[in-house]
C-alpha cells in the first residue's frame, strides 16, 4: 500500500481577457485557479445598467467552453468551477430584458430576465417576498396598450412577465371600517 500526498503551492499564472460590458475591459494576469468573479472584479465589474449578470461566457480559441449565470451564484452560492487557461475570453453579454420587483420584498429592485420567458414563480424565487404576500400587481404594458392586472401570489406563478413590467408584492389586509345597516 502506496499513500501519496501532494500540495500545490503555486498555480499557473495565466492571463485572461474580459471584454464585453465591464468597466475595464483588457488583459489580466492571474492564476489558473481564479475565478470568473475574479477577473471580472479586475476589470472593475460589470456595467449595472448595461451588462448582463445572466449572460457570461468563457471562451477557448472561439469557443464557448463555460456559461455563467450569477444569479445562481447570488442566490445558491454555485459558481461553476472551471480552470482558466492562458488567452481564455471572459464575454459579459448585453444586459437583457428586465422586470422591476417592489413592495413587500426585502429590497426594490430590478431583476433581469434569462431569454425571453420570465414567470411569476422565478420573479417570486428572486424577490423573495415576505411570508405575509398573498397578492401581486403587474403594471406594464401588451400591444402598445397599458396592462394592468392583479393576481393571487399562486396564480402569479405561471404568469408571464413582459420587459419592464413592475410588479408589487402585496399582502391583502382587512378593511379598517365596518358597515351596520
Amino acid at each position: 500500500n502506496v499513500n501519496v500526498y501532494a500540495q500545490l503551492r503555486t498555480a499557473q499564472p495565466v492571463a485572461v481577457y474580459v471584454s464585453g460590458f465591464v468597466e475595464r475591459p483588457g488583459r489580466y494576469a492571474g492564476g489558473s485557479n481564479d475565478t470568473v468573479l475574479y477577473f471580472q472584479d479586475r476589470a472593475g465589474g460589470i456595467i449595472a445598467d448595461r451588462g448582463s449578470y445572466r449572460d457570461i461566457k468563457v471562451q477557448r480559441k472561439n469557443k464557448t467552453i463555460a456559461q455563467i449565470d450569477l444569479y445562481s451564484f447570488i442566490l445558491d452560492g454555485g459558481l461553476p468551477l472551471s480552470s482558466l487557461r492562458d488567452g481564455d475570453v471572459i464575454v459579459v453579454g448585453p444586459k437583457g430584458n428586465s422586470i422591476i420587483a417592489d413592495g413587500l420584498i426585502p429590497q426594490y429592485a430590478s431583476y433581469e430576465s434569462k431569454g425571453n420567458a420570465f414567470k411569476g414563480r422565478e420573479l417570486t424565487r428572486l424577490a423573495a417576498p415576505l411570508p405575509s404576500v398573498s397578492n401581486v400587481s403587474v403594471v406594464g404594458t401588451r400591444n402598445a396598450v397599458p396592462f394592468p392586472v392583479y393576481l393571487s401570489l399562486r396564480d402569479f406563478a405561471e404568469f408571464n412577465l413582459s420587459a419592464n413590467d413592475r410588479v408589487e408584492y402585496l399582502a391583502d389586509r382587512p378593511g379598517e371600517s365596518i358597515m351596520v345597516a
